[in-house]
């Protein structure tokens, strides 16, 4: 299912089958076969050598337990792309307020399935027009079943 946010489309993908989506298949592998035999992998489980090509283009986020999750990490890559630091900040309230509603909605529904997410965007930027992106939500559970935290990639396209 797509949803339309602001100048950035929001869509929830199932656990499996293991959806396709080109610019993240590596990564969305990794998480697969960490999570093995259970319905998610728990953030502990992953190998920091298979992590190792996407450094700097990963995020992590953490659940605070009511309605928004907190950056505990963000590479390099997605500071560049929304011109800031977001690490230990919260990520709704680092949005436009017009923003934060259906952004919220998204993960609360993507915590519920539990699902994947995936996003296509322009941010814009001084030196050009905007920036086109891609960003993946993949979701991460303590206990193997119970969405805890997200590992976000980014990949941008110009």
């Amino acid at each position: 299912m797509t949803e339309q946010w602001g100048l950035f489309d929001l869509e929830t993908l199932p656990l499996d089958p293991i959806p396709d989506v080109s610019e993240f298949g590596d990564l969305i592998g990794i998480w697969d076969r960490t999570r093995k035999d259970s319905l998610l992998p728990r953030w502990k489980d992953f190998s920091f050598d298979s992590l190792m090509p996407w450094i700097g283009r990963l995020a992590m986020s953490e659940f605070d337990g009511k309605d928004d999750l907190t950056f505990t990490l963000f590479g390099g890559k997605f500071v560049e792309l929304f011109d800031q630091e977001l690490t230990g900040k919260p990520l709704c309230a680092s949005l436009l307020p017009a923003q934060r509603e259906s952004s919220r909605a998204h993960f609360m529904k993507l915590m519920a399935g539990p699902y994947i997410g995936h996003g296509k965007g322009k941010v814009p930027s001084i030196d050009r027009n905007h920036i086109d992106f891609n960003v993946i939500d993949l979701p991460l559970a303590e206990n193997g079943r119970d969405v805890s935290h997200f590992l976000h990639g980014v990949a941008v396209q110009n």
